[in-house]
């Protein structure tokens, strides 16, 4: 269980992160200047027409589409947003966690654990569709089950001192989980603004033109909500400090 303040921070956090699904995470603004000189440039190809990437948005034109597959459809076609589908459920997870007992909380904890089994699932099928890897294309197979690799890593992983199926630290996992998939979109389009042979500086400003300022405070949110299942539990004793030498303290009695 987390300490107050983390409960505190992590409920703090977590609003944020919702909050920023009805804002514009990314809009195709800037590309970097072809000939690497001054400011990233606007300009009219498919690459830079001001689309605006909002989650609630993304979620909302894929529940509206008649695919026939139903949740799984809507789940997948959002899949570049999917952490926002998990804030409530994450929210749900730690409110039965604090308000339930014991047996409860126990039940809570296996099915954060189960929806990190799920996360994997998803991700498992995500990397092979979608990550296109940094390594030559012949060791793309590898390179993607490494990638996998590492998201279990991080679904299932725990400090000392937390469990598997504690509800906190499933969350936390997740959170930082959601955070690294951030990461891999302004990575992916800093990868292809390189192999198109841009410089780094003018590649780097239109990603800072591109990646609006909800993005910025998605990814702090996501670190928020993570940071609490990586400290000590609440009811961790605090490491003792043994007396200075000299005053008597701890000598045996004769």
């Amino acid at each position: 269980m987390d300490r107050p303040w983390g409960r505190t921070l992590r409920a703090v956090a977590l609003l944020v992160f919702t909050a920023t699904a009805f804002l514009p995470l990314h809009a195709c603004l800037a590309s970097p200047r072809a000939d690497g000189a001054g400011a990233a440039r606007p300009a009219s190809s498919a690459a830079t027409s001001g689309r605006r990437t909002v989650p609630a948005r993304v979620v909302a034109d894929a529940a509206g589409r008649d695919d026939g597959r139903g949740v799984r459809g809507v789940v997948w076609a959002s899949r570049d947003v999917y952490p926002y589908l998990l804030a409530p459920v994450w929210a749900a997870l730690l409110v039965v966690a604090e308000l339930g007992g014991r047996r409860v909380r126990r039940g809570a904890g296996v099915v954060a654990a189960a929806l990190g089994a799920g996360v994997a699932a998803f991700e498992f099928a995500y990397i092979r569709a979608d990550y296109s890897g940094l390594l030559p294309r012949a060791l793309l197979a590898q390179e993607q089950y490494v990638a996998w690799g590492v998201v279990v890593v991080v679904l299932f992983a725990r400090r000392c001192g937390r469990g598997v199926f504690e509800v906190e630290a499933a969350v936390s996992a997740q959170a930082l989980l959601a955070m690294l998939h951030a990461f891999t979109f302004p990575a992916a389009d800093l990868r292809r603004y390189v192999a198109e042979g841009h410089r780094l500086g003018p590649a780097l400003e239109a990603l800072a033109t591109n990646y609006r300022p909800a993005f910025v405070v998605a990814v702090v949110a996501l670190a928020a909500v993570a940071l609490p299942g990586y400290l000590p539990p609440a009811g961790t004793p605090e490491p003792s400090v043994p007396p200075p030498e000299g005053t008597g303290a701890g000598l045996p009695v004769r």
